[in-house]
């Protein structure tokens, strides 16, 4: 199965996969458009999600302190602080470099930013006893988390 366009422009669904230092990568898709690698595979990524939930939730994490300049033109209405990074936050303790899309809702914008990540740096085969995590996809790129500004994610999933 894979999940529709209708999908992809509705739903915020969380993917994910590793970068080439074997880091795990969640990223949530706020309404935009999946790498066809991804969107081919909902089943997988749907038991991947699940495998992650399961990850113990106690490291130390850090936020992008460039956060409130990327949301100040982007999140609509009184949405808290607080509130916007709880999910990246928990993505983040989890030991998974935490990644929203910049621009919300729009499905064609490729850009997106690093919300969160975990303090200590975690390498996916620490988790083998979740064996549906050798199915993530992994690009031959290193997603830093020195790098505060947006950047054009789906580019590094081109063939």
């Amino acid at each position: 199965m894979a999940y529709t366009i209708n999908e992809q422009h509705s739903r915020d669904i969380d993917w994910y996969f590793i970068d080439c230092s074997n880091s795990p990568i969640h990223v949530a898709s706020a309404g935009g458009r999946l790498p066809n690698v991804i969107s081919e595979n909902d089943i997988i990524n749907n038991q991947i999600h699940s495998a992650i939930m399961d990850f113990d939730g106690g490291m130390e994490f850090e936020i992008n302190p460039n956060i409130n300049n990327i949301l100040l033109s982007n999140l609509t209405g009184k949405v808290s602080m607080t509130y916007y990074l709880k999910d990246f936050v928990n993505m983040a303790r989890r030991g998974i470099i935490s990644i929203d899309k910049t621009y919300l809702g729009n499905y064609d914008d490729p850009f997106y930013h690093i919300v969160a990540w975990p303090k200590k740096r975690i390498f996916i085969d620490k988790y083998t006893k979740f064996n549906v995590l050798n199915k993530l996809i992994r690009i031959d790129k290193i997603i830093s988390t020195h790098n505060f500004e947006k950047f054009n994610l789906l580019k590094l999933f081109e063939v």
